[in-house]
């Protein structure tokens, strides 16, 4: 690691929120031009008006009950990097959206965010992990909690498959499966890390109760054998980047195989028709290695941070951030810290 870079990555640390600007209503454009900018979502240029219309009415929503839950950093007088947090569980606050420009202080003010977001857990005492959620073929994101140098103990990571329909998916004479509601006595039907996360799921945070429902289902065959338990999540459109808590969560019970024909099976039921699909899986060598010309299949992972590992997860964010600062040059990075010690300061 340079010199410039440890001391850029150290100086970020001692006081992150001298980097960045807290969303409000006067930034909402310039947060929304960096998401359209990068792509994350996409938008179809037909739906640009009204989706620009639902995000600003749920960012309106969300900082209203949330203050200071998304925050970025500014270059050239637009945003250049973003991240939110949102407690989505009683113990969980998962951090999402986040977005940048490929600029040195766009991934400097992200660094900054991404620690922002680990000192949110302080506004939320009784929440005990930190969630993030990436898909594999990102390789800088899927460092910040899979530090190489270090261990974070006790965090709890699960393996996750998305599945998303491709337009030329039919489900037409397959047959679906039966849809009722979970019962306290299928409790038993679930492994203890699929209890575990059931339970923190279903706990919905109280912050955001009225606008962030989660239901649990029983799916089964037609002979009644138990075949997975599906947790739907309800929001506001816009909550999160391509609405990802409205994505029903797919825990398969017992021998389940999953299958092309299970994922037909699920998709030929009514309230999974069309949806993206996220299949937890307790192991990775459990994890599908099979493609289909109907689906696209993207691996991911979550992992849950516990409480008392946040001083690690600062230090895995810093080795994650490192190799990214290390592309830039002494000069850039000295220029950059220069830039930033010479600001005016706010004394208010």
């Amino acid at each position: 690691m340079k010199l410039e870079s440890l001391a850029l990555l150290d100086q970020i640390r001692l006081d992150p929120q001298s980097w960045l600007i807290v969303r409000s209503e006067n930034y909402y454009e310039s947060f929304m031009n960096l998401h359209l900018d990068v792509s994350y979502p996409p938008v179809d240029p037909s739906q640009l008006f009204s989706w620009r219309k639902r995000t600003w009415a749920t960012w309106r929503l969300q900082d209203k009950i949330l203050p200071g839950n998304c925050v970025g950093g500014a270059e050239g007088g637009q945003i250049a990097s973003t991240l939110a947090v949102i407690p989505i569980s009683s113990k969980v606050l998962y951090a999402h959206s986040g977005a940048m420009t490929r600029t040195l202080r766009a991934a400097a003010t992200l660094f900054a965010a991404a620690l922002y977001t680990v000192d949110e857990m302080d506004r939320f005492p009784e929440i005990a992990y930190w969630l993030g959620i990436y898909t594999y073929p990102a390789r800088f994101v899927t460092t910040w909690q899979r530090p190489k140098s270090l261990t974070i103990r006790g965090q709890l990571e699960l393996e996750e498959i998305r599945v998303y329909p491709r337009h030329t998916a039919s489900t037409k004479g397959v047959e679906g499966l039966k849809w009722s509601p979970w019962q306290t006595s299928d409790d038993r039907l679930l492994g203890e890390t699929q209890k575990r996360l059931v339970d923190m799921l279903m706990d919905v945070h109280g912050a955001v109760k009225e606008h962030y429902r989660v239901t649990c289902h029983l799916i089964s065959g037609r002979d009644d054998r138990p075949s997975c338990a599906v947790l739907v999540g309800d929001t506001p459109d816009e909550f999160t980047a391509f609405n990802v808590l409205k994505w029903p969560w797919i825990l398969p019970l017992g021998d389940t195989v999953v299958s092309e024909d299970f994922i037909d099976s699920l998709y030929a039921t009514d309230s999974l028709k069309g949806r993206v699909l996220r299949v937890l899986i307790d192991h990775q060598d459990s994890v599908i290695d099979w493609q289909s010309q109907d689906y696209k299949l993207v691996r991911a992972f979550l992992a849950f941070t516990p409480r008392d590992q946040l001083d690690q997860l600062r230090a895995s964010l810093k080795e994650a951030f490192a190799p990214l600062f290390d592309k830039y040059s002494e000069q850039e990075l000295l220029q950059l810290t220069a830039e930033h010690n010479s600001r005016p300061v706010d004394h208010a």
